[in-house]
């Protein structure tokens, strides 16, 4: 099957698409929202808000990535949970700025 292994395309979170409204995976109902750079931009913050849990036995992967990180998270709970990320460089924090993080 074609396209199999490939996630699909949520949205972006950044400085001017902060939220990306409730979408549904396989589980959960999310929210992912950016929070921001820190004052000296070496790092940001993520929150993604889980709810509506489908099933008892049942769990979501979502995958944040950029140009120069990446990250999977496994959700099994409903919850709100925050993240910090490391901004590596200045191209990444000029692609963040941009473009934002991307979510699948």
């Amino acid at each position: 099957m074609a396209g199999a292994f490939l996630p699909a395309y949520i949205g972006a979170a950044g400085p001017f698409t902060p939220t990306i409204e409730k979408f549904t995976g396989r589980c959960f109902d999310f929210t992912v929202e950016w929070l921001g750079f820190s004052d000296d931009k070496s790092t940001f913050d993520l929150q993604v808000v889980a709810e509506h849990k489908s099933s008892l036995i049942c769990e979501d992967t979502l995958w944040f990535a950029n140009t120069e990180m990446d990250h999977l998270q496994v959700f099994t709970k409903k919850g709100t949970y925050n993240y910090t990320f490391p901004v590596k460089s200045d191209d990444m924090a000029t692609d963040l700025g941009f473009s934002g993080l991307k979510v699948f």
